[in-house]
């Protein structure tokens, strides 16, 4: 079922969370580490894998950007 595969655990949801509060910031590499026991590039690996994919949307970044803007 879709919604089971877009379905998040609640600690892909918090480290999004983080990730998200941090962004404007420049990201807080030392608070993930405390809060979620990885080191930045493992942080930020596991956040981006996180994210729930539609497998229905074969369209690579550069044209979902494209598509975005007008």
């Amino acid at each position: 079922m879709i919604e089971d595969r877009l379905a998040m655990t609640p600690f892909d949801n918090d480290m999004l969370e983080f990730a998200c509060a941090w962004a404007p910031f420049g990201g807080n590499d030392e608070e993930a580490f405390i809060r979620f026991g990885l080191r930045p590039k493992e942080f930020h690996a596991a956040a981006v894998s996180s994210i729930p994919s539609r497998t229905g949307d074969q369209r690579t970044d550069a044209e979902l950007t494209a598509a975005a803007v007008p």
